[in-house]
């Protein structure tokens, strides 16, 4: 079986294009739909579905979608090429699929490309585009900009915004590293930052109580992430920690910083970790809201669910799970069933209600 994604590094996605006198299965993402043409293929199994991005309070969060037909018949193509073939679909034949798969400008968000114009002076909405903007996309990532320190009066764009700009990053991503920068933890900062870029889940689900040597054993999403990059971890996959030590090599060059790795053997303080979090985007911030058995996290908006693999709910030695009161949201996932949707923090880092207040969220009456 041969793996075919875009995380894989040139070498590693030749081998698809290999010839090879055994039975070849190619499991790819849909970069095989239309960016390539694999020789040899007979048969497609298409699952129908597609990886896209959805956005809260201006976070993309990949979540599985039902493809449309024009992407169905994209990949049935696949087959048969050079030789009699055949596409299993895995789906029903009464299901209706859209027409058409939407341009990508309505279907991810406009901040990079609002922030890019802005940099380069120019008025996006006077950009010619084949497909037009809509208002309300631009509009949506204009505000988030500004609540990222972005854009200032006017949307005219700020010091700061001009730094997100240069940074290889999602705006929020590139928000936590320019608030490093200015409260001295770059270092902490961008192991954090290149693990959460990698947008694939680091850790294996645990199968029990933690041992003391798991990064995760101090119940803080964003230590344990920091201790894995720098000194890996038994309980890490591979091919993810490789690719989050090659994006903090990347992001170390576009920072200035020296050519070295922090010692692995380094205290990494969590605690302040969340509060750099909560100076970069307060709207991270979720309070646990406790439902019967059920513990869900708002913050005025849509509830979050806390993923099962999350240091923030591992079983701790006394076999109990100890929840903070509040939380620092580092990513998130989104589950679609229909028209439902549902939101899952993958990462976190506990908050307390002193935190809260200190950071100006919250009624500092209510804490005793």
């Amino acid at each position: 079986m041969v793996e075919l994604h875009g995380g894989l590094t040139p070498k590693e996605q030749a081998r698809a294009f290999e010839q090879s006198a055994h039975q070849k299965i190619i499991l790819s993402t849909n970069v095989a739909e239309t960016s390539v043409t694999v020789p040899g293929v007979r048969g497609v199994i298409d699952s129908g579905l597609v990886r896209q991005t959805r956005y809260h309070q201006g976070r993309g969060a990949l979540t599985l979608a039902a493809i449309a037909d024009d992407s169905a018949e994209q990949r049935r193509g696949r087959a048969g090429r050079v030789a009699p073939g055949v596409c299993l679909r895995l789906w029903q034949a009464s299901a209706e699929l859209k027409a058409r798969t939407l341009p990508e400008v309505y279907r991810e968000s406009l901040v990079p490309l609002v922030l890019a114009a802005k940099a380069c002076g120019a008025d996006v909405r006077a950009l010619p585009f084949l497909d037009a903007l809509k208002d309300h996309a631009v509009e949506a990532a204009e505000a988030e900009l500004a609540a990222l320190g972005a854009l200032g009066a006017a949307g005219v764009l700020t010091e700061r915004g001009r730094r997100l700009f240069h940074l290889p990053l999602d705006p929020w991503l590139g928000r936590l590293l320019v608030e490093a920068e200015h409260q001295g933890q770059l270092e902490d900062a961008v192991d954090l930052v290149a693990a959460l870029a990698v947008d694939r889940p680091l850790f294996s689900e645990p199968s029990g109580v933690l041992d003391d040597d798991d990064p995760r054993s101090p119940g803080c999403d964003a230590v344990a992430l920091v201790r894995a990059v720098r000194a890996g971890a038994d309980a890490a996959h591979p091919a993810v920690l490789k690719e989050a030590r090659a994006y903090r090599t990347r992001l170390r060059v576009a920072l200035g910083l020296p050519d070295r790795a922090p010692d692995p053997r380094a205290a990494v303080d969590g605690r302040r970790i969340a509060r750099l979090v909560l100076a970069a985007d307060p709207r991270s911030a979720y309070l646990a809201r406790h439902r019967k058995k059920h513990v869900a996290w708002a913050n005025g908006g849509t509830e979050l669910e806390l993923d099962k693999r999350s240091a923030l709910q591992l079983v701790t030695r006394d076999g109990h799970t100890h929840l903070p009161v509040a939380m620092a949201v580092l990513g998130l996932r989104v589950f679609t069933d229909g028209p439902s949707t549902r939101l899952s923090a993958t990462y976190a880092t506990p908050l307390t209600l002193q935190e809260l207040n200190a950071a100006g969220l919250g009624d500092p009456s209510s804490v005793r």
